[in-house]
């Protein structure tokens, strides 16, 4: 019996916000370090991928709802994601960094006592946040079309002061988006992995073998070099 819902083909659950260099869109083809370590893993695997596209908050429900076989999508392996949900082996581990808007200087989250910083419901980006004494958290709606743009946006206009995410997407931004400062960065090294069906056992084996492949053969440094030059490598010595 296939673990996959179609014999033959992965379908993953992600959504198009544009979070580059993890994630993009350019019309119907999809690019950055999470597709394309997933099509590594899926070729490792003898299956064609197929993405499911769904608003950030419909990500891990689609699994469960049997629309996907399972969700690639800057999803971390914790505990109370454990509870229904199970997981790959990771594809990698990132920190989570703060930006804040061009006139306020942090460097530290002692530094940003009494300002507003959004992150996004429900994520772990938001549980750091409102583990910062004299913060004011604001949560940004996982249900938007473009929750990511709508924190930048934010951030810019003075709605907030600042924003967490993840560390990849958020380094490259504040270099390309005069109005937002990189603030610090926070070393959580959450491990990113493929959640799918707790009871699914052979898809989770699967998909360990085909990331063990992938790592082996390089394919999966090759695409972190192509789109995270900018961070080490966390599965090893680097490409010569």
């Amino acid at each position: 019996m296939s673990p996959t819902l179609e014999p033959g083909v992965l379908k993953l659950a992600t959504s198009d916000l544009d979070a580059r260099p993890l994630f993009w869109n350019e019309g119907t083809s999809r690019y950055g370090y999470e597709p394309e370590a997933a099509e590594a893993v899926a070729a490792a695997m003898g299956l064609r991928l197929e993405w499911v596209y769904t608003d950030w908050a419909g990500r891990m429900k689609s699994v469960l709802d049997g629309e996907s076989d399972g969700v690639w999508c800057g999803v971390t392996n914790i505990e109370e994601r454990r509870e229904f949900l199970g997981f790959s082996d990771p594809y990698g581990f990132f920190n989570e960094a703060c930006l804040v808007r061009q006139g306020v200087s942090a460097s530290t989250p002692d530094e940003l006592v009494g300002s507003r910083i959004g992150a996004i419901e429900k994520s772990t980006n938001l549980e750091l946040v409102l583990a910062w004494p004299g913060v004011i958290p604001v949560t940004f709606s996982s249900h938007s079309d473009d929750v990511f743009t709508d924190m930048i946006e934010a951030t810019a206009s003075g709605v907030i002061d600042g924003f967490v995410d993840d560390e990849p997407a958020m380094i490259p931004l504040a270099e390309r988006d005069s109005r937002l400062v990189y603030a610090f960065s926070v070393e959580s090294r959450h491990p990113w992995a493929c959640g799918v069906r707790p009871e699914n056992t052979g898809l989770i084996e699967a998909l360990n073998a085909g990331l063990a492949r992938a790592l082996s053969n390089g394919d999966l440094e090759v695409a972190w070099q192509r789109h995270l030059p900018f961070l080490d490598f966390p599965f090893g010595k680097a490409l010569p």
